[in-house]
């Protein structure tokens, strides 16, 4: 940045694969134009989302770099005011809410009084993820670090008096325009950094990086010849990259937004251990018209790499840990507490991204809040405590015992804490002071008691979890009642809406909710409305303790794992920030080809431009029943993973290939064993965290079922049910993932398999884990008198923001493809069902019917169309760009086609 293992499962039979091409998938960003923030990704730097502007800065400051915080997702940025002090900020990107860390500008000084100031026009800036510090440096050779949780310097040499700064860059360079650390992960436990310097072209390792020793200088080349680049505008490394061992040499390659003499700021791929750069494009071209200016660049991690982060509290100590490895945790002592002291609560503050800790004294009864630090777990305390009376002025303590629920409100920036004895009170983030309740009455009354469903509150946490939000709801948990209630309005105490918290259908009895929090991406329209989507919590049950996703509108649980090993309650828990990347309105970039029954089984992925990344021959030795493919990003490597699922002759099977290294990821055998009919696979995300869910499905023989295993596990199913309402049909079913209401969640379309009329159902994504509801009446997506089923994919063709139904003729018919307004079906409640698109796809005269998919192979708002031949009708793969797929009635030109393996048995697309 600069201004100019999750449980995997696999089987006893290894497929052969033939790795051939790595390509990363799009990933989100963001670039700092002046003052305005960019969002885009990073496979198409030309085309930018709407900019958002960035308020709140102090007078004459400017931004010079911004950077992601591994530790808390959430985005910083730093300011220079021009006479030689910086100041740290939390940046919202959905609001562009700027608020600063540190009272004013900093600099270092001689231990005297007086500054020192920070020369430089270039700075650097990035994340230590290993120790959760800021490395800055300049164009002047000055290197330092920032502590997040302060905004303040961190003193490079403790033997001198005052703040100063690390050693000056020296070695194979003097100077340094950006730098950018590998592994951006929270929790990391090794990195290396890496330097552009724009004097030399050189792409640099500093080692060690407190020294400023720049070696291993490589001079950036394009095509040959030496990259000449006059900028560097910023500088990332995504976190795939990632070393054992720190200061290690990366493999892998890094991200720079580069200004050349010819050339306006463009986005290049450097391979960290060549220099060897590739164009990717220029920044906002196709968007402005011309390439624009940038001072930063920041590359978002997707949360599928390891999950959500948490911080909560075990045991006296600080506990880091992600969503899908929860039993995996990193620890540090939390200090700073007086006697009989413990911290019984904690939230992310999203205007700062500080973690802010409840503090009791068990004995005393009082309370406090203060500044902790997730890495080293010291604590800085926020005023002198909380003074709360009651309505006869007597002040009011909590016992020992007492369960407290922590979060802050987002759009006043204020801690909102219930208790289980019922005290419900706010206090100020800023001051460590009560907010009154009741300004009639003497002292700092605290809110309205519980009440309502219940009245006691053990965990509770709001929605729409970013600075300056406009409205938000807020969600309590009570283990007294075991369910999860809304809390309107908050102030008045009153518990309503209340579901029973179940896991599996079957409701569960949590002694204790010691934690709870919402992620930024559930958000809500309407101020106290419920919301879509899914909030974590660290329930006791049965004496262990463990974290659960708890769907928001049915309070359906999933049980993720033990926090640790599960003996010492969480107390608190706080998500951070995630980048929930969806494809569920325009697919993924990469798509999938299997071969048809009758061939040896195969299975290939391909890049959007149709280069081959893996060639899979996957199940035993002889197979020719075919391979059913799906593609999506599990393991979080930037890289979609290839799903394969095996054809009629053997009992059913599906594994999920490693879209990078070619490795089995995952294996299961999803129905009996003596069911050999074949399955379909689909891949998405149904729970709305970012992570994609793998559905599987039934060929002939088996009834219309649908399972869906959650993140690739087989030991979580998030919903098995039949998706078309007749459990006697035979004829198998087909699925399909897309966002058709625009909720953010995908959703589950079913379509009637072979013998079967053209019949589709669509299913609400939120309502999967408990009861399955359609979006809207099941309709035909073709004549009703035809009994060969349908192919299905959703996708957003006509770019409303909401996925349309894709609808491919079944066996014995013609290539039939029809496309149906996913946001009319849901308005008409299925009853207004003109196609916006309806014509023969491929080779017109084939009657092995046409197999569909959705995907993004052009980077635009619109979902490409990609069809397979039928069986018999060879192997054509089949491409339709969404810009040209629309009701004229005629075939639209073709993108590309391409006959995917030799033969003419058919082709399944994924």
């Amino acid at each position: 940045m600069t201004n100019i293992n999750r449980r995997l499962m696999t089987s006893s039979f290894r497929p052969q694969v033939t790795p051939l091409e790595d390509r990363t998938t799009p990933t989100a960003a963001y670039a700092l134009s002046g003052s305005t923030l960019f969002s885009f990704d990073t496979a198409t730097p030309t085309v930018l989302a709407p900019g958002v502007a960035v308020t709140g800065l102090g007078a004459g400051e400017n931004l010079v770099g911004i950077d992601i915080r591994p530790q808390n997702g959430q985005l910083y940025g730093l300011t220079s005011n021009g006479a030689g002090a910086v100041r740290l900020y939390a940046i919202s990107p959905t609001t562009g809410a700027a608020v600063a860390l540190s009272a004013t500008p900093v600099q270092f000084d001689d231990g005297g009084g007086n500054p020192i100031a920070i020369t430089g026009t270039n700075f650097g800036f990035d994340f230590n993820p290993t120790v959760d510090r800021i490395r800055v440096v300049t164009d002047t050779g000055v290197n330092f670090r920032i502590n997040p949780n302060t905004g303040g310097i961190v003193d490079g040499n403790a033997g001198t008096a005052g703040i100063n700064p690390d050693g000056a860059i020296n070695g194979d360079t003097t100077t340094a325009d950006a730098v950018a650390y590998t592994n951006n992960a929270p929790n990391a436990t090794a990195t290396t950094l890496y330097a552009l310097d724009a004097a030399s072209n050189k792409l640099e390792l500093l080692n060690p990086p407190n020294n400023g020793t720049a070696t291993n200088g490589t001079v950036v080349t394009l095509n040959g010849s030496t990259l000449d680049f006059t900028a560097v505008n910023g500088f990332d490394i995504p976190a795939g990259v990632a070393v054992g061992t720190s200061n290690a040499a990366a493999t892998g390659s890094a991200l720079a937004i580069l200004t050349t003499a010819s050339s306006a700021p463009a986005l290049y791929s450097i391979d960290l251990a060549t220099a060897k750069a590739t164009l990717v494009g220029n920044v906002g071209i196709a968007s402005t018209g011309s390439a624009v200016t940038v001072q930063g660049f920041a590359v978002q991690p997707n949360a599928s790499a390891t999950g959500i982060p948490f911080v909560g509290v075990a045991g006296g100590n600080v506990v880091r840990f992600n969503s899908l490895t929860p039993g995996t945790t990193a620890t540090a002592a939390i200090t700073g507490l007086a006697a009989n002291e413990s911290v019984v609560g904690i939230d992310r503050r999203p205007a700062t991204g500080q973690y802010l800790a409840l503090i009791q004294n068990s004995v005393a009864g009082t309370v406090r809040i203060a500044v902790l630090d997730p890495q080293t777990g010291g604590t800085t305390a926020i005023g002198a405590g909380i003074s709360l009376v009651d309505a006869a002025g007597a002040a009011i303590t909590f016992p020992a015992g007492t369960a407290f629920g922590v979060d802050i409100n987002p759009t006043v920036d204020k801690l909102r804490v219930v208790a289980s004895t019922g005290t419900n009170f706010r206090v100020d983030p800023t001051t460590g002071a009560a907010v009154d309740g009741d300004a009639t009455a003497a002292g700092a009354q605290p809110d309205a008691a519980l009440n309502g469903g219940s009245t006691k509150g053990d965990a509770t946490a709001y929605t729409n979890s970013f600075n300056k939000a406009t409205v938000t709801t807020q969600y309590t948990l009570d283990a007294s009642t075991d369910k999860l209630y809304i809390q309107n309005p908050p102030n008045a105490g009153t518990l309503t809406n209340g579901v029973t918290i179940t896991v599996g259908g079957t409701a569960i009895d949590f002694t204790d909710a010691t934690g709870f929090d919402i992620p930024s991406t559930v958000q809500v329209s309407t101020a106290n409305a419920a919301a879509t989507g899914v909030g974590y919590a660290s329930l006791t049950v049965a004496g262990s303790t463990a974290l659960y996703s708890i769907n928001l509108v049915t309070g359906a649980a999933a049980k993720l794992g033990l926090i640790g090993t599960g003996t010492t309650p969480a107390v608190g828990l706080s998500a951070g920030e995630v980048a929930i990347t969806s494809t569920g309105l325009t697919g993924t970039s990469s798509f999938a080809a299997g071969t048809d029954a009758g061939a040896a089984a195969s299975a290939k992925l391909f890049n959007a431009d149709r280069t081959v990344a893996q060639t899979v021959t996957p199940f035993s030795t002889g197979f020719t029943g075919g391979v059913r493919t799906a593609t999506a990003d599990f393991n979080g490597d930037g890289v979609n993973d290839l799903v394969v699922g095996s054809g009629p002759g053997i009992a059913s099977d599906v594994r999920i290939i490693d879209g990078k290294t070619g490795t089995e990821l995952f294996a299961v055998a999803p129905f009996e064993a003596a069911f050999t009919g074949g399955v379909y696979v689909a891949a998405g995300d149904v729970t709305g965290d970012g992570i994609p869910e793998l559905v599987v499905t039934p060929d002939q023989g088996g009834g219309p079922r649908v399972r869906i295993f959650r993140s690739g596990d087989p030991t979580q199913v998030v919903a098995d049910f039949f998706g078309i309402a007749d459990p006697n049909f035979r004829g198998g079913a087909r699925a399909a993932i897309g966002d058709v209401n625009g909720d953010g969640v995908g959703d589950l379309g079913v379509a009637a398999g072979f013998g079967g009329g053209p019949r589709v159902a669509v299913f609400d994504g939120t309502t999967l884990a408990a009861t399955p509801t359609r979006l809207f009446n099941d309709f035909f997506a073709f004549e009703t008198t035809l009994r060969n089923g349908v192919f299905l994919a959703l996708g957003d063709i006509d770019g409303d923001g909401k996925a349309d139904i894709v609808a491919g003729g079944g066996p014995g018919g013609g290539p039939r493809v029809t496309v149906f307004n996913g946001a009319t079906l849901v308005s008409s409640s299925g009853g207004t069902i003109t196609p916006i698109a309806n014509f023969f796809a491929g080779d017109a005269a084939n009657r092995g019917g046409i197999r569909v998919t959705v995907k993004n192979l052009d980077g635009d708002s619109k979902a490409d169309l990609i069809v397979g031949s039928g069986t018999g009708a060879g192997t054509r793969v089949t491409a339709y760009a969404g810009t040209t797929v629309n009701g004229a009635g005629t075939t639209p030109a073709e993108l590309f086609a391409f006959d995917a393996f030799s033969g003419s048995t058919g082709v399944f697309v994924g």
